[in-house]
């Protein structure tokens, strides 16, 4: 029996959506506790967790999906979302399948179930979300740039989580160490001695299987969460900025500046627009 799709919008409360000519872009809250029941979409989905939690059933596994987390779901694959006890805020990006040539690109990099955390597909999200805060005339441009970019990004972590024979060991213990410190990273000795391998072959092996330095790893997860704090609290920015790890203020604003496009006060400001 076929199941007519929904959208994904289905249960929130609060949403915006944004259509470019390739790719329908929603970022949508879901309230705490909340259970979407087993559905499907029409299109198929590469999201990203932003604030609060949900756990998703699909091709019968449970993936938690937290702050940082990214996942894909194929067209019309059916699962359900469980909403955690802080409420969900998501941002989902789906491919328009009638695109072409451009999702003749696109479909092979989602056509399966991908679950993996990256940060810099989280800054990317967050960078969507402030071009959606001050659309122009080159927003779709910025936008679908972002969103190939993140698409390839959780494509190859997926390719690689399924050859696990191919991934160092000890790589996800330094990724969840990256994640956890960003403020105040360790040094290379120390990250290498977790490992067990030599700083050098740290670094190169790291580089091969993330596509990316430790170096901007560690900055995209530190904008990322600084971010999210500019978007959710009325902390001051100094404060932001020493909690996050940047040096001062002044350190804090050249990095937003460079990463998101904006300075922090504008990113907060137009941020707020949207609730």
């Amino acid at each position: 029996m076929r199941h007519r799709a929904v959208p994904v919008t289905m249960g929130s409360p609060w949403f915006r959506s944004m259509n470019t000519p390739t790719c329908l872009y929603t970022e949508a809250r879901f309230s705490a506790g909340d259970a979407l029941h087993p559905h499907s979409h029409d299109r198929p989905i590469l999201a990203v967790m932003l604030d609060g939690s949900f756990d998703t059933a699909i091709a019968g596994k449970r993936y938690a999906c937290t702050p940082g987390w990214a996942w894909t779901e194929p067209c019309e694959e059916r699962h359900a979302n469980y909403i955690g006890q802080r409420g969900a805020r998501v941002l989902v990006m789906q491919p328009d399948p009638t695109s072409t040539p451009t999702f003749d690109f696109i479909g092979p990099l989602i056509e399966d179930v991908a679950h993996v955390r990256d940060p810099i597909v989280a800054l990317d999200a967050r960078r969507i979300l402030a071009e959606m805060d001050r659309a122009d005339t080159l927003t779709a441009l910025a936008v679908e740039a972002l969103a190939i970019g993140m698409l390839v990004r959780v494509s190859r972590h997926a390719r690689s989580d399924r050859a696990p024979h191919r991934l160092p060991l000890w790589l996800d213990r330094i990724r969840e160490i990256l994640h956890e410190e960003f403020a105040s990273p360790p040094s290379l000795l120390r990250l290498a001695a977790e490992a067990g391998v030599t700083p050098t072959h740290l670094c190169h092996a790291f580089r091969a299987h993330t596509g990316t330095t430790i170096g901007r790893y560690v900055r995209s997860a530190r904008a990322s969460w600084a971010a999210e704090q500019l978007r959710s609290t009325d902390q001051p920015l100094s404060a932001i900025a020493a909690a996050a790890g940047y040096a001062d203020q002044s350190h804090f604003i050249r990095e937003c500046r460079r990463l998101l496009g904006t300075s922090p006060s504008d990113y907060r400001r137009s941020s707020r627009r949207t609730v």
